[in-house]
């Protein structure tokens, strides 16, 4: 999946492909590196930035998806938005994956929307709860802490959390935890913390269920653990390592692209980060994503290519002499 941005600010490229001509020509270098799928987004998610209006974003993001399925009729179109009206005309115009980094959190709509064109994909993402918490790390970062019987129940294999009890783990920290124990009406007893991955992965299941209430079949979903949303590096690097939790539950987008998590470790930029990136990107296809979000194609394809042989490879008879 190459990314496209056709905004002003976006934390690496942005203000780069804004003219019709510097997006027209990102996407035909894009396609012709090999990507699969060109994402196009018209409101970035960076820390820090600019609010960007429904109407503005329209103006962005529409008249790309109508150029690009004009200048290349089969390519597959993902937007990256989270606002329903926004994914409705793009679908109108083409767009065949809609990526939402709110997971519907911040327009419910946006699953009426996808529920009633069958033929797109969602991208459920975990991470933002609203706008207002994009990059406070609400999600993650408090790393709060529950009585261990407690976590029991919440690790059982196939447990799924009801909405209003993970709305309240989404917000209580290590000072709230003496109130849930009595909120709960628990005996003292020792305390684990929660792995991001088992966070992710109920957010994931019950996200998957109410989905399905609404006509959306699991098939139709690719789930992306959110890298860099709400959670801290040492964070994105355990759910690195445990992607392979969600991938036995679905396809999973790895969007690792020159992150945070890669030039603040470095001590690098972003501009710096392509080494870095395709790193982490063969780690994410050993431990199970299928799809890379990717600002630099051609190096992505290379590393898809490596993977792909070494996974093909095996010791037989006739590697010895």
């Amino acid at each position: 999946m190459g990314i496209l941005n056709v905004t002003p600010d976006s934390f690496y490229d942005g203000g780069r492909f804004v003219s019709d001509k510097a997006w027209l020509a990102q996407a035909e270098k894009m396609l012709s590196e090999g990507a699969d799928i060109v994402d196009v987004g018209g409101f970035s998610s960076r820390p820090g930035y600019d609010f960007v209006s429904e109407n503005e974003e329209l103006q962005r993001v529409l008249p790309v998806v109508v150029g690009l399925k004009q200048r290349f009729p089969d390519v597959k179109i993902s937007v990256d938005t989270f606002r329903a009206k926004v994914a409705q005309e793009c679908i109108h115009a083409g767009a065949n994956i809609i990526n939402d980094i709110s997971g519907g959190n911040i327009e419910p709509e946006i699953w009426n929307v996808i529920a009633e064109n069958q033929h797109v994909i969602y991208v459920l993402m975990h991470g933002v709860e609203s706008l207002e918490t994009l990059h406070r790390g609400e999600c993650l970062e408090s790393q709060f802490f529950l009585p261990q019987r407690f976590t029991k129940d919440f690790h059982k294999e196939h447990k799924v959390l009801s909405n209003s009890t993970l709305s309240l783990c989404s917000f209580v920290c290590t000072s709230c935890s003496l109130w849930l124990k009595r909120l709960l009406r628990q005996p003292p007893c020792p305390e684990e913390p929660l792995a991001p991955h088992n966070l992710v992965k109920h957010f994931f299941q019950t996200k998957l269920i109410q989905l399905q209430t609404k006509g959306i079949d699991n098939q139709r979903i690719i789930l992306d653990p959110g890298f860099g949303f709400g959670k801290t590096i040492p964070q994105n690097y355990q759910l690195l390592r445990n992607l392979r939790t969600f991938a036995d539950m679905g396809p999973v987008l790895a969007g690792l692209s020159r992150k945070t998590m890669i030039w603040k470790v470095l001590e690098i930029t972003p501009e710096e980060s392509l080494h870095g990136t395709m790193i982490l990107n063969m780690l994410a296809l050993l431990n199970g994503a299928t799809y890379l979000r990717v600002h630099d194609v051609k190096e992505a394809v290379a590393t898809a290519r490596l993977y792909k042989e070494y996974e093909s490879s095996g010791l037989t008879n006739e590697n010895f002499y």
